[in-house]
């Protein structure tokens, strides 16, 4: 399937590098951008389009700036103009594709190597606790607006679609959430391994890119640690993605245990969303709060 270019892109990708016969394609780009590989002959790109405008361009692209700053692995962005951008393809494969495939050995690595990576993430503290203030460049972030306890609740409200039993369970832990305003650090905030882009070396992998900093925002470590361990088994004993990601990032027990129950609020936002028993993830979804009920947090 091929996509289209406009003017503007064709100029922006000029910007870039990119010249002569251009030809797109459509990748996936999730919630909050259109995404193409553009190649001309010779090289290949991404070509982003964020949905949300102009400030919510300018938010990630600094939190990409920032990041590769700090070492970690992101796509280079070559060349931006208002909501549109032109990053660096990264060759790899997502981990979310290579764990179910991958053995005991590999999956415990692979946990290690992202864990490591997070632990750079984390390293950067924040000021205040809040969601990254859209437009600003370098960031910043806006305090939460009342108690995460009470947005939480406000969320568990207007679920209809989760299994029997899940609101009443996850209110039990609405004072947990109040955690997210301790300790502040750099969050990625999306950290599934849909967004961790792995490569190949020898019979190893090492991380190539942590993609999608959209949501990005300033919260306890724990926060990014609920969501990295979101479909690992449940109960006292790890599994070896999450015995990995344990020892790479340096991260104990009680911290799993806290993130695995802050975790319940993003969860609480996707059973929230209009129309989610729609979406493409929703069994998916539903089978994870199943497993919550059944294994206690």
């Amino acid at each position: 399937m091929t996509a289209s270019i406009d003017d503007a892109e064709t100029a922006l990708l000029a910007t870039a590098g990119l010249r002569g016969n251009l030809t797109a394609r459509p990748l996936d780009g999730g919630y909050s951008n259109h995404m193409r590989a553009v190649t001309d002959g010779e090289r290949t790109v991404v070509l982003r389009h964020w949905k949300d405008g102009p400030d919510a361009a300018r938010t990630e692209l600094a939190a990409l700036r920032e990041a590769a700053a700090d070492g970690i692995p992101v796509p280079e962005v070559l060349a931006a103009e208002a909501d549109r951008a032109v990053l660096a393809l990264v060759p790899g494969e997502l981990a979310s594709t290579v764990l179910p495939r991958a053995t005991r050995t590999q999956a415990e690595a692979i946990g290690e190597r992202i864990g490591a990576v997070f632990a750079t993430v984390w390293a950067r503290p924040r000021e205040v606790a809040g969601e990254a203030k859209r437009g600003a460049d370098p960031l910043e972030f806006t305090p939460w607006p009342i108690r995460p306890a009470e947005l939480f609740e406000q969320l568990l409200e207007r679920i209809t679609a989760a299994p029997p039993g899940w609101v009443a369970m996850a209110a039990d832990y609405a004072e947990t959430m109040n955690y997210l305003l301790h300790r502040p650090v750099r969050s990625h905030s999306d950290a599934n391994p849909k967004n961790i882009l792995l490569r190949r070396e020898g019979k190893d992998y090492t991380v190539a890119a942590l993609l999608d900093w959209e949501f990005t925002c300033a919260a306890p470590l724990e926060h990014d640690l609920g969501n990295l361990l979101r479909f690992e088994r449940l109960g006292s004993v790890l599994g070896p993605f999450g015995t990995g990601i344990a020892r790479g990032s340096g991260c104990d027990r009680e911290q799993i245990t806290l993130g695995r129950r802050l975790d319940l609020f993003a969860v609480a936002e996707l059973f929230s969303r209009e129309n989610i028993e729609r979406h493409g993830m929703y069994r998916v979804l539903y089978e994870l709060a199943e497993r919550q009920l059944r294994t206690p947090l």
